[in-house]
């Protein structure tokens, strides 16, 4: 299974919301495209905040074929709990399947230690996304971090 844990894509504050600014659409958009391009994602999993919905949607968009259904994740604000979200990653995916996670700073670099722990963290920017291969004994191994202008094999 690939765990791929994804950050929003740039935001500005609308009222008292915070939505993605055109930067953030394209860069959501480009790290989709760049997904799509090496994964079929099977979950898709995201933060209820405005900013996480709208890069997660804007990911979907990129995907080939038919896309997995977008499912809110009250435990992927930026205050959720990452053993919490470890579980339902397990519990709904099965080890062939890839899930992605559309969150937020601290959340992604905690989800990060969950499902990789003892990695050197990388530096989230916005719409930045690590991929992690997370075996049927419960290790993971980070192998890519893509962001919208970038793409490192580890």
């Amino acid at each position: 299974m690939h765990v791929i844990i994804m950050r929003h894509g740039q935001a500005a504050y609308a009222g008292t919301d915070r939505v993605l600014t055109a930067t953030g659409r394209a860069e959501a958009a480009a790290t989709g495209l760049k997904l799509g391009g090496l994964f079929t994602i099977h979950h898709v999993f995201a933060s209820p905040k405005t900013r996480a919905l709208e890069t997660a949607r804007l990911v979907l968009e990129q995907l080939p074929g038919v896309p997995p259904q977008l499912e809110e994740v009250r435990e992927l604000t930026p205050s959720g709990n990452a053993a919490l979200v470890h579980d339902l990653v397990l519990s709904r995916a099965q080890n062939h399947e890839n899930v992605l996670l559309v969150s937020h700073i601290p959340l992604v670099e905690l989800l990060t230690e969950e499902f990789c722990p003892g990695i050197e963290m990388p530096i989230f920017g916005t719409a930045a996304a690590l991929v992690i291969d997370y075996d049927e004994n419960m290790h993971g191994r980070a192998v890519k971090f893509i962001t919208p202008s970038l793409e490192v094999t580890f």
